[in-house]
């Protein structure tokens, strides 16, 4: 749909590089109001910067035709996977937010699984062991005593002996 609009103007500047104008409504029932303020520029004319200000002097009174073009605007719409509807820039959101999660989640899992090393001094893959058990176990069950033990009491464990409470060096 294609609309026009005639308002008048009154240059209130004019820098020679550019003029504010004042538009005036002259139809209906924006008659008599101020409407905006628009900027026309020198640069889109053929004239010189003295030729716009002689051409455009402050205090001249301008007849303007607007013409407006309407369209409705297309969202750029995608469906997930789970049949969700979003924006592109709303799924983009979405996704960089739950991949900076699952980062942290692998991080903090890093550390910890370092942390278990540390402490017990398990000598195999430690983030294939807790990968596995993690694949091995349902959600929410708990982790069997046995496997703690087993962790614990590796061959890699330093042993403490009886009556002491450091541990005795490990064979290099």
């Amino acid at each position: 749909m294609i609309t026009s609009q005639r308002v008048e103007g009154e240059v209130l500047h004019n820098h020679g590089d550019f003029a504010e104008v004042a538009t005036i409504g002259i139809e209906g029932i924006e008659e008599g109001l101020w409407l905006d303020t628009i900027q026309i520029h020198c640069e889109d004319t053929d004239d010189t910067p003295e030729q716009f200000q002689r051409r455009f002097p402050v205090g001249t009174t301008l007849s303007i035709l607007t013409i407006t073009e309407i369209t409705k605007k297309e969202l750029d719409l995608t469906e997930t996977r789970s049949g969700a509807i979003m924006t592109t820039e709303e799924l983009k959101q979405s996704v960089r937010s739950k991949l900076e999660a699952a980062i942290r989640a692998q991080r903090e899992s890093w550390d910890a699984a370092l942390e278990i090393e540390e402490i017990t001094g398990y000598a195999g893959d430690i983030y294939a062991f807790v990968s596995e058990t993690a694949g091995a176990l349902e959600d929410d069950e708990a982790i069997p005593d046995d496997l703690v033990d087993e962790l614990i009491s590796s061959t890699s464990m330093p042993s403490v002996s009886p009556g002491s409470s450091s541990p005795t060096p490990r064979a290099q």
